[in-house]
């Protein structure tokens, strides 16, 4: 975003306004590198195009109108470039799913790092929460920890065992991924 501004293309750069974990209107790189947005807002509809051919969309998955809003711009021929995650820390799907099923062309690059427990240098293929159960989902890595398969399923049993227990129908839909990366068999619940 900041290169094709300096070209002078006419591209924004768009923040969820509930996002201030690293900055209040600027959006951060993990480096602590900063851009101002455009526009801090709390729904996509109220961004105003102007000019704009490109829009980058910062965490793209805490927008509840994001289908329906990329849905129209690509229908106008606007690129829109997000960053998101795919997945929640128990492995659902976030926003990906939603886009393509509003008619959106999706490409996907992900980027994974490695397991942030330490000692540990297995990809990252999971977000685990770090900090026990809670309401309060919004965070960054005071909350979560990218984790391998491994330490995510121990991080869970860890953290909140009775969600596990609580949760077959979650179990049943990840146990094989999670197992398969751990290299045991199913488990069964009574």
């Amino acid at each position: 975003c900041a290169l094709a501004k300096l070209q002078g293309k006419a591209v924004l750069l768009v923040k969820y306004k509930g996002d201030t974990r690293y900055h209040e209107t600027e959006v951060r790189t993990h480096a602590q590198e900063g851009l101002a947005a455009d526009f801090v807002v709390t729904s996509l509809a109220e961004v105003q195009l102007g000019d704009a051919r490109t829009i980058f969309v910062d965490e793209l998955h805490f927008f509840a109108d994001a289908a329906e809003q990329l849905a129209c711009w690509q229908s106008k021929g606007i690129e829109v470039v997000c960053t998101t995650i795919d997945k929640d820390s128990l492995g659902a799907d976030v926003i990906i799913g939603r886009v393509r099923g509003a008619g959106v062309l999706v490409t996907t690059v992900q980027k994974r790092g490695k397991c942030g427990v330490p000692g540990c240098h297995a990809a990252s293929t999971r977000t685990s929460r770090i900090v026990g159960v809670g309401s309060d989902w919004l965070g960054g890595l005071e909350k979560y920890t990218p984790t391998c398969a491994h330490h995510h399923l121990q991080l869970v049993v860890l953290l909140n065992p009775a969600a596990l227990l609580a949760s077959p129908g979650w179990w049943g839909q990840h146990q094989d991924t999670i197992l398969r990366d751990l290299g045991t068999t199913p488990l069964q619940f009574c």
